[in-house]
């Protein structure tokens, strides 16, 4: 019984760190979000990340990333305040 808890814990707390991917929030603006598995993921390597799946998406179209906006989490990472890094962005002409 014990193992069951402790498997579905995990799980509830794996499912917390979810990346939505590029969410599109207006005529050519976008937004994506990473966010770390645990407390001790550096904020550095998650806007790293989401700036590569910014540039991956405006590839697509044949054009490159070009950042409006960032923000991250603050705070102590506890109860699934991991650490977190969201980037606004428009698709422009290379």
């Amino acid at each position: 019984m014990r193992r069951i808890v402790l498997v579905l814990a995990v799980l509830a707390l794996a499912a917390c760190a979810s990346n939505p991917g590029v969410i599109k929030t207006g005529p050519n603006s976008y937004m994506v979000s990473r966010q770390g598995k645990t407390g001790l993921t550096g904020i550095a390597g998650l806007r790293a990340k989401a700036m590569g799946d910014a540039n991956t998406y405006c590839a697509k179209e044949g054009k490159q990333a070009q950042m409006t906006d960032t923000s991250q989490s603050s705070g102590v990472p506890i109860f699934g305040n991991f650490p977190r890094a969201d980037i606004s962005f428009k698709c422009v002409t290379e």
